[in-house]
């Protein structure tokens, strides 16, 4: 993996609930390990892999990248158990999704399990970020969350910038929470 050749490198995070996360976790600690998080230009993910990959796109900024003493081309995050390994395991310990929210979602037509699983997500791992405010720095991966909208059905492309349904078009301007 080298950016100086103009090939790109990119990640892709599946999804799977929090398995889907822990995975992602997994994959991203190894990547760090080895040197090759810094080699990447590009991050996609969907559902649980979409938690790891917006928690690493909140705190990129503050991971401490230093030459990897092996290959001194390559930089590891030496804070990355910390700012995001330790962040997420705490996060995945949490039921976010409960007897209560499915007893509720069925018992109230107004009441949305989705609702109480983004407050969830902004109360314990996200806050109340938009994504559109988070600040990248200089060699941060794009990163692309893809999804459903459940009012159209359509595949849904997520990015900083910009929202892309397949059926309806590109939003520019949005204001969407990270969570």
């Amino acid at each position: 993996m080298n950016r100086k050749n103009n090939m790109k490198n990119g990640l892709s995070l599946s999804g799977g609930g929090f398995r889907a996360t822990l995975y992602s976790l997994g994959s991203l600690i190894r990547l760090n390990e080895v040197g090759l998080m810094r080699e990447l230009n590009t991050i996609t993910s969907v559902s649980g892999g979409s938690i790891t990959a917006g928690w690493l796109m909140l705190n990129w900024s503050k991971l401490n990248f230093k030459n990897n003493i092996d290959k001194p081309h390559l930089f590891t995050a030496e804070n990355f158990h910390e700012a995001i390994t330790e962040p997420l395991l705490e996060f995945c310990s949490r039921d976010i999704v409960g007897r209560k929210e499915i007893f509720l979602s069925k018992l109230l037509p107004c009441y949305s399990a989705i609702n109480s699983v983004k407050s969830k997500y902004n109360k314990f791992l996200f806050g109340d970020v938009l994504l559109k405010d988070i600040e990248l720095s200089h060699g941060a991966p794009e990163f692309i969350f893809y999804g459903t909208n459940l009012d159209t059905g359509s595949r849904v492309r997520i990015q900083k910038n910009t929202v892309r349904d397949y059926n309806i078009g590109i939003a520019h301007g949005y204001t969407l929470s990270l969570a």
